[in-house]
């Protein structure tokens, strides 16, 4: 019976974490695998109960994170980690809202409740101000654009995750979306054959797209506070446009930053 309890709980608090977790990071997974990792992770919990190790506590560890690196897995390595950080911030914030209710325990179950959902707002609204001020400062890069006698200025968005280059030329790909294309008033039809590229990639599903790419007459980034060119670059059209409250109208990859001339 105490075993059965012991278990109920940590799988409520495994459920509850994750689910925390991924609304912050904005993951989209399903209840069902939620409730699948939380019972393997709950099982890893009561483990030394029914079976002896002598390490057990590095064996609980590594299966939990065996777990929770199936739930966040991504091909980028950086959301991969920050994913983790998040989930330890989370529980660090979870067992100190426990320890709390606990040296409170005379207050009402009302009040506690009360306190535990205000402090958890509290908590993310802190935490995602924190996370656009990094953005802000850190992958959001002033780009301006000139081609077809038009000179548009950008926010680009430094996607490490990128890695699109023109095979041949090795030139970097900037990714524009149709909203930004219109500006240049340009049409595809009318731009010469030697400036257009068609590249083939695998997106995230590892299905095969094509991409038109068009070859602009200058790009200039804002460097730590200097104006750069770039020596050589694409402009990829996209075919659907950013939203507007991702803050960017561009995305570029680390090769871009490579191809900077001073």
């Amino acid at each position: 019976m105490y075993v059965d309890l012991v278990f109920l709980l940590t799988y409520g608090a495994h459920i509850l974490l994750i689910t925390l977790t991924c609304h912050i990071m904005g993951m989209k997974t399903s209840r069902v695998w939620c409730h699948v990792i939380s019972f393997l992770l709950s099982l890893i919990d009561i483990m030394p109960v029914l079976m002896s190790f002598s390490h057990y506590r590095f064996i609980q560890l590594l299966l939990s994170l065996i777990c929770l690196s199936w739930l966040f897995f991504s091909p980028s390595k950086a959301k991969i980690s920050q994913r983790f950080v998040t989930m330890t911030m989370v529980s660090c914030f979870f067992a100190g809202a426990l320890l709390l209710i606990k040296s409170h325990i005379t207050a009402s179950l009302p009040l506690m409740l009360m306190l535990f959902i205000v402090s958890y707002h509290l908590y993310l609204r802190f935490y995602q101000h924190g996370v656009c001020r990094h953005i802000q400062t850190e992958h959001l890069y002033d780009i301006t654009v000139t081609m077809n006698q038009q000179t548009v200025q950008l926010k680009a968005f430094f996607d490490t995750g990128h890695q699109l280059i023109d095979p041949i030329t090795h030139a970097s790909v900037l990714f524009i979306d149709p909203i930004t294309f219109n500006q240049f008033n340009l049409h595809l039809e009318q731009t010469d054959e030697d400036k257009k590229r068609q590249l083939f990639y695998q997106d995230i599903n590892a299905n095969v797209q094509a991409m038109t790419c068009i070859k602009p007459d200058c790009v200039t980034v804002i460097d730590h506070g200097e104006v750069k060119e770039v020596s050589h670059v694409l402009l990829g059209l996209r075919q659907q446009n950013f939203r507007e409250e991702e803050g960017f109208q561009a995305l570029f990859g680390p090769q871009l930053l490579t191809l900077l001339k001073s």
